[in-house]
């Protein structure tokens, strides 16, 4: 193994032990169940930033995997895993879709196809109790729905502005000059 391959496994190995303790962290705060896996997900996006994008992946897979096992809260770990974590290192290659429309339906579909296979996993292993109005329920699923999708939309600028930020701030600080 040469330097950079050891240095490259190294920062993916630390990345990812972050990536896990912030997801862990993400059931002792209510807000957090949302904002862990988004802030994993951004330390998966600078693995691959750093290390290329197929360790990016080989990096999600592996927190995925460790996720389902060590993360005590089940939302965090399957909000990670069925969007947040993924859905960095895909927006590279969406951003790449012409028309800008046709990217815009892409991320919104895979926003709602990989929310709703978390949360329809989640009621399957995890059943509700009934609620005592079916109607008024729907309704505040689409209302969750709708305030989801707004914030997708707000993650999805808030990816550009951090990389941005990494990219021109903080990248430089982590090599060696000369």
């Amino acid at each position: 193994m040469n330097g950079k391959t050891s240095k490259n496994v190294a920062l993916c190995g630390l990345l990812g032990a972050l990536s896990l303790v912030v997801l862990s962290l993400g059931g002792l705060i209510p807000a957090a169940t949302f904002c862990a896996p988004a802030l994993s997900g951004i330390l998966i996006l600078i693995g691959a930033s750093e290390c290329g994008v197929g360790q990016g992946w080989l990096l999600y897979l592996a927190v995925a995997a460790l996720s389902f096992l060590l993360v005590p809260e089940r939302e965090t770990a399957f909000v990670f895993v069925f969007f947040l974590g993924y859905y960095p290192l895909l927006k590279i290659r969406l951003e790449r879709v012409r028309p800008r429309p046709l990217r815009w339906l892409l991320k919104a579909a895979v926003f709602n196809g990989g929310i709703g296979l978390a949360y329809g996993l989640l009621a399957l292993l995890f059943p509700l109790p009934q609620a005592e109005d079916p109607g008024m329920a729907r309704v505040l699923w689409l209302v969750l729905l709708a305030l989801g999708n707004l914030t997708f939309w707000v993650y999805d600028l808030a990816l550009v502005r951090v990389v941005w930020l990494y990219n021109q701030k903080l990248r430089g600080r982590f090599h060696r000059k000369g």
